[in-house]
């Protein structure tokens, strides 16, 4: 056994070796790259790797532009990012930093903060008369506009996680006890009937009390809140196209798998370091409709990475064509959606896209808005639409 001195000499020596390993290491990984940690998904661009300057006023930018450098790629980065914000939101209860759009609520839920979402959810946003006013007109000018070309025009608002969980935010936060932008918009629809309006919450609300409809880690629904959502729209469309008949919930097989984490996982930084079962729902008879791989509509819009258009055929649907206008909710949706659809086009815009429906001469069209959108989406119509008069309404 060692004595007091040789003891303390060995316990010198170890920390010695510690502290120069975690002096060398981080060169080491800048060197030769050994961190393996999936890097968290950062909103902006990491600063680049200084050149040598030609100028003395580049010259002068150098030891900044070099300190950014080192700030963004020094070793083992990606490994202390998600273990900071593993203890930050795992253990503290808060985001990992201001610039993450997240708050963390009660029994392991996360919600999102961004698009004036805290202020909504509160109904401190809540529309001016003005306001209102013009998402009624500008609704009403869309049906009318379809209406004259013989297509049915459905719009659907896709509740966000805090709608429908509302016991499982932060307990700081209440959510308004006199209604929210979507609770004044669907009043004031009521004046206008001819307008077909879907609100999904009441039964997205209902669901959740046989099968978990949202993730606790993720803004959407999981597969049984998309199945929801589509067995309520085939209801309202049942109207209209009485041959719809919607897929019931027996006829899907359902399994459970495990996540380790959804879209508010990664924007905090945390995907992998959490786990939770999520639903997987698959047709007992297999999938009919198909993605067809053309370029159709690439050109329309600018549109960004994951938002390209989607076109679907189907030789058993029931509704010959049909357009969505569409956000990230419709992305679980559309395969329930396009097995009763001839021909689908689906494009991710928050306006309203008349050259599509030109183009298409749809049957129907689906207008398809996440609820917290109502904070920023400007309602105002193209020119196309708006040329025409409103008809009257009808009472």
């Amino acid at each position: 056994m060692l004595d007091r001195p040789h003891a303390r000499a060995v316990v010198d020596l170890l920390t010695g070796i510690v502290f120069v390993g975690l002096l060398v290491l981080p060169a080491l990984d800048s060197a030769l790259g050994i961190d393996w940690t999936t890097p968290p998904e950062e909103k902006r661009q990491l600063a680049p790797r200084p050149t040598m300057p030609r100028s003395l006023q580049a010259a002068s930018r150098l030891r900044r532009a070099f300190d950014a450098y080192l700030g963004d790629h020094f070793g083992f980065r990606s490994l202390l990012l998600r273990l900071h914000a593993r203890a930050a939101v795992c253990w503290v209860g808060v985001p990992p930093s201001p610039t993450v759009e997240i708050m963390v609520g009660r029994h392991g839920w996360l919600f999102f903060t961004g698009e004036d979402s805290v202020r909504y959810i509160e109904g401190r946003n809540l529309f001016s008369e003005k306001e209102l006013e013009a998402w009624r007109v500008s609704l009403r000018q869309r049906h009318d506009w379809l209406a004259s070309r013989g297509i049915r025009y459905l719009v659907v608002f896709a509740p966000g996680s805090p709608s429908i969980y509302p016991e499982n935010l932060p307990r700081w936060l209440r959510p308004s006890s006199h209604g929210t932008r979507l609770d004044q918009l669907m009043g004031a629809m009521r004046a206008c009937p001819e307008v077909a309006v879907l609100d999904l919450r009441p039964a997205l609300l209902q669901g959740k009390l046989w099968a978990p409809v949202y993730s606790r880690t993720d803004t959407h629904w999981n597969m049984v809140g998309a199945w929801i959502a589509y067995d309520s729209i085939m209801g309202n469309l049942a109207r209209w196209f009485p041959q719809v008949k919607p897929a019931p919930f027996s006829s899907f097989h359902v399994a459970l798998g495990r996540s380790t984490g959804g879209d508010l996982a990664v924007m905090a930084g945390i995907q992998g370091f959490v786990s939770e079962a999520v639903p997987w729902l698959a047709p007992r008879l297999g999938n009919h409709a198909r993605t067809l791989k053309t370029a159709d509509y690439a050109t329309l819009r600018a549109w960004r990475n994951l938002m390209e258009p989607v076109i679907t055929v189907c030789d058993q649907g029931e509704i010959p064509r049909v357009v969505v206008f569409r956000d990230s909710f419709s992305v679980p949706l559309a395969p329930f959606l396009s097995e009763h659809f001839g021909r689908c086009v689906y494009l991710w815009v928050q306006d309203f896209e008349p050259r599509a429906i030109e183009r298409e001469k749809p049957d129907l069209v689906i207008q398809e808005y996440t609820e917290r959108l109502l904070s920023v989406v400007n309602p105002d119509n193209p020119p196309a639409i708006t040329a025409e008069p409103l008809k009257p309404t009808r009472n």
